[in-house]
This record gives structure tokens, C-alpha cells and sequence, in this order.
């Protein structure tokens, strides 16, 4: 209370006014409010609490720095205490607001511009705010703790650029290919495959830690940006021209880009330390947002051939028809296993052209959606069909009239029976080839060449033209014709006398490529079947064993499969041409894998994924390389920092950016401003500043190092003094001050032919405007 006492006995002080809640004691003084000094910032989120509360807790401040003004007990570690945060993290948070520069030169209202400068006169005089110049020295690092002044003031760079790298480390070595559980429900605890149990993350889980990381680096870098830009801030007010008011504020408003009218070399080299520095926020995201997450496989090695096959078998092929018989049975239930899944899929019912090869493999039990690699597979391209309009050639109902001559299942010697005769039901069909020189008839002078010798059969692939005879209703006396494919008037309609006039055929034309292709990818559709990733039109036919050998079974396999349950959906309506691919396409599949199954002995070694009930992490490590180098920038800076610090400051280190401009004496300054202002209606006070108007803009204001004027060594000590952009319009104003007697008069007692330069250079007050 003695401080206030004193304060009030000066001329012009103002009564105090009392608190809100009625005490008669000041705002500052009152027992009621010292207790809320201590909570500079509340633990709230609001964007106006912080605001507010960061303003009254710096005109707290500011208050208590005046009434310590007049404590002889000041000392550096109380004004630390009072910022309540540290410097750093606290002046980030002011370092976007427009009104910093406000909290340096400016007091409460009730606090007069006369008491600040009496009561800086009175301590001036004891000596305790500006020592004399000889009673100070410069301040020159000491060799034993140059160390630790470097640690200090550069930890934060080094900390930011070690937290990149780690950061960097871990989304290459930890998150890339981290496969974390695929459902919000489960535990999270699962077994070692060599035993003991393990902690599973959730994709959530992964995201949180990274946004951790990502939250620490761009607070390491909120910090450092802050240190940069006072620093930044020093360098500028070092300088000859000094910084304007308006320019000092802009350097801490966003983008702080400093101001570009005259760029020189010290400019230039601040603008391109806040370049490199200033977007590092921005940049975080590019690495956070690299993860992708997919499905997760496990690699599995698995048996290309079945095991049981064995080419021995293949004599028996031929000397038994009962091996055969089964043969075709087998193949039909191939072709079943491995189109039946078609059903179960709308878009790829079995009236649409099938686009992509299949292929049964071993069951591995690997389930559905898993990855095979370099699957060798039976693969048939159509080219095209053509349903001729003209009447049968004779081969073709020759054919149809005796179907025994395509078969491999009917006994020797026997002149009835064959495929059209053992499945008489719309929709049955055989292929062969008219031109016999593919497929020579009768097959089974086939398997006599095959008794020569237990010879493998050589690779085959066939592209041209085979005639298909279909079998499209049946006629019973005294009936109409029944159609199972509906249509009214089939072309190049016939029937056959060994059918009594009963069955009614028509044939097509289809032209085709056959053989074997290697798959690079394809996807498990159950545990047994395989399909090709790859389109038909994409993927490379080549010649191959069985293939020849699942052509002359084509016929046989080609009835049984008809009439399975599986495939005996196949829409026939209006459909015969697609009805006619998918049935020769289902069966060629069918008699290659029974006889690649059956009689090859293939000991290839195959790599299945194995797809997890996990999701895996796919990180894009271009973004994280990208990242990182552009974060290493901000290490750059930092040493192009050290050499403006170094090359263009007179004080050795700043630590504390907020704290040394804080302690800089700035009572020339406010003595010149006063002094050219005097007389004046509406005076200016730099104390006193509530917004920036266009007389206070354009002060210029300058850090100097006071010299000794006995012998003109640095003294250690800098001031806040008022700087000129023009050095000659300077001493003319000094001079024509003094030569005039301007005094009291200020700007309105000069005379002289340099005073409209003057004008436009200094504040002008509304009464000379």
C-alpha cells in the first residue's frame, strides 16, 4: 500500500478506483484478487477464455512491474516468475496476436504516463534500472559455461530434428506392415506363433499414436518458431533502419513474413529463416496421412500338382474303359467345383460371358480371398460364334446320327450310344472338328496310338474353328415341339432317324484359342478353386500338356456336365450363344485339371497368401522421405540463424527473446516520442497504446548498445531508442529544432526549407493536419 501511497501524492494521479466487490482497496492492491494472480491460465478450451485471460494476465503483469519499478528488491528470476509459463511456449501463444506489441508499451488506465516516468526517474537516479556506463561491462560468453549458453540456446532445434527422425523410424520400421485387428469387438490379446501371447492394436489405436507424434513435433516446432522470429525480431531492430512499430507488430502476426519494401541483405536473410521455418506446421500432415490399411495375408508355401498323380496311371487310360468312364465323371465334378461359385455372385451369373480362367488346386485349407502366385491354368478365348442360317453340312447330322464316333466312353465295336444317346435332354452338345485333321474320328483310334508307349504328352495349343451340335428339344407324337431355348424358327433346324424323328439339333460355328497360361496373380474363390486376376484379353496363351488329350474328352464331358445341378442352370432362353461358350469353356476346365490331377507329376513349389482376419498397414514411404527432408530444413534455418545472430547482433546469445526485449530500457525512447509530441492536443504516450493508429505506426524504433562516453567501449547495456529511415531529414529536424527554439513547439515552430520533408516524415498530430 506504500507504493500506491506514493503514487497517489504525484501530480496528476488519478483516484484508484475500488473492486467490484466493493473493498476499498485498488484492483492490483486487493487482498480479495492476489489470489487469482497465480492462475494465469485456466484449464478451459475456449477460444475467448484464453483470449481474455492471457490479456488479464498481462496486464497483471504489467501492473506489477510498474508498482516493482519502484521495489528495490527487483530481480531477474521474479520478472521470469511473472510471465507464469515458460517464456517460450508462452510467447507462442501470443506470437499470433495482433496486440503484442501493445503488452510492452502499455499500462492500465489508471496508471498515468507521468507517474511511469517519474517513477522511472526516481529509480534512474538510485542507480537501480540504468546503471551509469561506467559502473557496467559488455557481456562477454564465459569459456566455462560457453557450453552450456550453446545447449541452451539451440536444445530445441536439435530436439525437433531428433523427434523427425524418430517419428521417421517409426512409421517405416513400426507402422509399414503392422497388421492390427479388423473389428472394434474382440480382445486384444492373441497368440504367438512360437507360443505365448501378444498385444494386438487397433487401426484406431496406430492413428492415435501418430497423431501423439505428430502433435510433439509441431509443438517442438510451434517452440523454436517462436525463439526464431524474436530472434528474427533483435536482428532487425539492430539494423540501421531499425523497425517501424506497424512492422515490429507485423513480425509476430501471422504469416510474419517481415516487411518487403526495402529487401536488403539482413532483410533477405530473416525472410528466408522464416521461409524455411515458419511452414514446418503444414508439413506434418504429409506424413500422418500416409497410412493406408488393407487386408493382411501370410505367406504359405503349397503344392502346384497333386500329390497322388502319378504318370503311370496314363497306361491304363487307355486299356481300361472303366478308368475313362470315371475319367469323365471326374471332370464333370471339376467343372462343378470350380463354377458353382457363380450362383452365389449376381454380377457374375452363368448367362453372362465368363471373363477370367479357373483352376482347381489342392485343399490347403487356405480360405476364400487368399492370394495364389504363378498358377498354371487351362485358359480358352473365344473369338467368335456364328449360328448359320443354311442347312446342316452332311458331317454335321452324320454326327449327330451317330455320336459314337466322338465318344471315348463307349465299348469297342459297338455302333449305338454315345453322348447324344446316353443324355437326351435339351441343351446337350458335343464339339468336333469337321475338317478331322484336330480331332480325328473316331477318338478312340486315339488311345490305340497311346498303347505304344508310356509317352507324356507333348505341349498343344489350338486356335481356329470346331463345329458345336446342340441339341435344342425333343418332339413326341401328337405334341408340339417343345424348345428349350426359346425360339420360335431355329436356324439350320434337323433331326435324326436314329431318334425317330424325335430330337431336333441345330450346330454353330465357334472359333477359339485353347491351351495353358500362367497366372501371375490370382484370388482363392473356396479352398480348392483358383481364379486369374487378369482379363482374357490380358493374359498370354501358350501350348501345353493335356491339352490336346481335354479336347478329344471335350464330347463326353460336355453332356455330363449339361445335366449337373451346378451347371444345368446355365440360362438357356434366347441365350444359346453365350449358353454355348460357358458349357464348352466349364468342361475343357473340368477335363484338363482331371487329367493334369490325375497323371502329372508336378512337384512345383507355389506362394499363397494367406488372407488374415487383420487389417495391415500400408505406409507410403515417399511422403515420409519427403517429410523428413523438408523438416531438415528447419535445421538449416537454425544455422543460417546462428550466422545472422553471429554477423549482425551485438548481443552474443538471446535465450530468452521475450524477457531480454522486456528488460530493454526503453525511456529515450518514450522521452524522444514525448518530446516531439509536446504541446500537443492529443500528446502521444507509448505506455499507454490501446490499437495502432496512424501516429504511432510509423515510430521507429531501434536497439542500441550504450557506449562508454568516456572512452567509447560497449558497455553491455541496450536501449529502446527512436530511429530515423533518413538519416540527413534527421540532423536537419535536431538542427533547426535548436536554431529555431522549436521547444514547445515541436513540429509547429519549424521554418525552414526542409520542413515539408520533415512533416511527412515524423507523426503528425490531427491539429497540424
Amino acid at each position: 500500500m506504500g507504493v500506491w501511497k506514493r503514487l497517489a501524492s504525484t501530480p496528476s494521479a488519478p483516484r484508484p478506483k475500488p473492486c467490484a466487490s466493493g473493498c476499498p482497496h485498488p484492483m492490483v492492491g486487493c487482498p480479495l484478487r492476489r489470489k487469482r494472480r497465480r492462475m494465469l491460465l485456466p484449464l478451459k478450451f475456449s477460444g475467448y477464455h484464453i483470449s481474455n485471460y492471457l490479456w488479464r494476465g498481462m496486464a497483471r503483469v504489467k501492473v506489477e512491474l510498474f508498482v516493482e519499478l519502484r521495489n528495490p528488491r527487483l530481480n531477474l528470476t521474479y520478472l521470469h516468475s511473472l510471465q507464469g509459463l515458460r517464456p517460450k511456449v508462452y510467447f507462442y501463444l501470443l506470437s499470433y496476436s495482433p496486440f503484442l506489441a501493445s503488452i510492452f508499451f502499455s499500462t492500465p488506465s489508471h496508471i498515468s504516463h507521468t507517474q511511469i516516468m517519474a517513477a522511472l526517474s526516481e529509480k534512474s537516479d538510485k542507480n537501480e534500472i540504468t546503471p551509469s556506463p561506467g559502473s557496467a561491462t559488455r557481456r562477454e560468453l564465459d569459456p566455462k559455461k560457453k557450453h552450456e549458453e550453446l545447449i541452451i540456446s539451440w536444445y530445441m532445434v536439435t530436439l525437433h530434428l531428433v523427434a523427425c527422425v524418430a517419428f521417421a523410424i517409426f512409421m517405416i520400421y513400426g507402422v509399414d506392415g503392422y497388421k492390427a485387428l479388423d473389428s472394434t469387438s474382440g480382445s486384444r490379446y492373441s497368440n504367438k506363433p512360437g507360443g505365448g501371447w501378444q498385444y494386438v492394436l487397433r487401426p484406431s489405436d496406430v492413428q492415435t499414436i501418430i497423431g501423439y507424434f505428430g502433435t510433439t513435433v509441431n509443438a517442438l516446432i510451434s517452440a523454436w518458431s517462436a525463439t526464431v522470429v524474436m530472434r528474427c525480431a533483435f536482428a532487425e531492430l539492430e539494423g540501421r533502419e531499425g523497425l517501424t512499430v506497424k512492422q515490429f507488430n507485423a513480425m509476430f502476426t501471422w504469416p510474419n513474413i517481415p516487411p518487403l519494401s526495402s529487401l536488403k541483405w539482413r532483410r533477405g536473410v530473416v525472410l528466408l529463416i522464416l521461409l524455411l521455418t515458419i511452414p514446418q506446421p503444414f508439413m506434418t500432415p504429409i506424413v500422418t496421412g500416409s497410412v493406408n490399411w488393407g487386408s493382411a495375408f501370410e505367406e504359405r508355401a503349397v503344392a502346384s500338382g497333386n500329390p497322388d498323380a502319378h504318370y503311370n496311371r496314363w497306361y491304363w487310360w487307355g486299356e481300361k474303359l472303366q478308368d475313362r468312364q470315371a475319367g469323365v465323371k471326374k471332370a464333370a465334378g471339376m467343372a462343378n467345383l470350380a463354377w458353382e461359385t457363380t450362383h452365389s455372385n449376381p454380377t457374375n451369373n452363368t448367362s453372362a460371358r465368363q471373363t477370367r480362367c479357373r483352376h482347381v488346386v489342392n485343399n490347403d485349407g487356405n480360405p476364400a480371398n487368399s492370394r495364389l502366385s504363378n498358377v498354371v491354368m487351362p485358359c480358352i478365348v473365344f473369338h467368335d460364334i456364328h449360328w448359320p442360317t443354311v442347312p446342316a453340312p452332311e458331317i454335321v447330322s452324320g454326327v449327330a446320327e451317330k455320336s459314337t464316333m466322338v465318344s471315348l466312353t463307349v465299348p469297342e465295336g459297338t455302333s449305338t450310344g454315345g453322348p447324344f444317346s446316353f443324355v437326351n435332354y435339351p441343351g446337350n452338345a458335343i464339339l468336333f472338328d469337321q475338317t478331322n485333321t484336330t480331332l480325328r474320328r473316331p477318338y478312340t483310334d486315339r488311345l490305340k496310338a497311346d498303347n505304344v508307349g508310356s509317352v507324356m504328352p507333348a505341349p498343344f495349343m489350338f486356335s481356329g474353328k470346331m463345329t458345336v451340335i446342340v441339341l435344342v428339344g425333343k418332339e413326341y407324337w401328337g405334341s408340339d415341339t417343345t424348345d428349350g431355348f426359346g425360339y420360335a424358327k431355329p436356324n439350320n433346324l434337323f433331326t435324326t432317324s436314329s431318334s425317330g424323328g424325335q430330337l431336333h439339333f441345330t450346330y454353330l460355328e465357334v472359333f477359339f484359342t485353347v491351351g495353358i497360361a500362367t497366372s501371375p496373380r490370382n484370388t482363392y474363390l473356396s479352398s480348392q478353386v483358383v481364379e486369374a486376376d487378369q482379363e482374357l484379353t490380358k493374359i498370354n496363351i501358350e501350348p501345353g500338356p493335356w491339352v490336346l488329350e481335354a479336347l478329344y474328352l471335350l464330347p463326353d464331358v460336355m453332356s455330363t456336365v449339361a445335366i449337373m445341378n451346378a451347371t444345368s442352370s446355365l440360362n438357356t432362353w434366347q441365350n444359346i450363344h453365350n449358353y454355348t461358350e460357358n458349357l464348352v469353356r466349364f468342361s475343357y476346365q473340368g477335363a484338363w485339371d482331371m487329367l493334369q490331377r490325375s497323371f502329372d507329376p508336378n512337384t512345383t513349389v507355389l506362394t499363397a497368401s494367406i488372407r488374415d482376419h487383420r487389417v495391415q498397414a500400408a505406409v507410403t514411404l515417399v511422403r515420409v522421405w519427403a517429410w523428413l527432408a523438408a523438416s531438415t530444413l528447419m535445421s538449416a534455418a537454425a544455422v543460417v540463424l546462428c550466422f545472422l545472430i553471429r554477423r549482425c547482433c551485438d548481443r552474443n546469445i538471446v535465450v530468452d527473446g521475450p524477457l531480454a526485449l522486456l528488460l530493454s530500457d526503453p525511456t529515450e525512447l518514450f522521452a524522444e516520442v514525448e518530446r516531439e509530441h509536446e504541446g500537443s492536443p492529443n500528446s502521444i504516450h507509448l505506455t499507454n497504446l490501446a490499437v495502432l493508429t496512424k501516429d504511432t505506426e510509423n515510430i521507429v524504433l531501434r536497439l542500441e548498445e550504450v557506449r562508454d562516453e568516456s572512452s567509447g567501449e560497449r558497455t553491455g547495456i541496450f536501449k529502446l531508442r527512436q530511429g530515423h529511415r533518413n538519416s540527413t531529414a534527421s540532423n536537419c529536424h535536431t538542427k533547426c529544432t535548436q536554431a529555431q527554439g522549436c521547444g514547445k513547439g515541436g513540429m509547429h515552430a519549424l521554418d525552414c526549407p526542409q520542413k515539408e520533408l520533415i512533416r511527412n516524415l515524423l507523426p503528425k498530430s490531427p491539429e497540424s493536419a
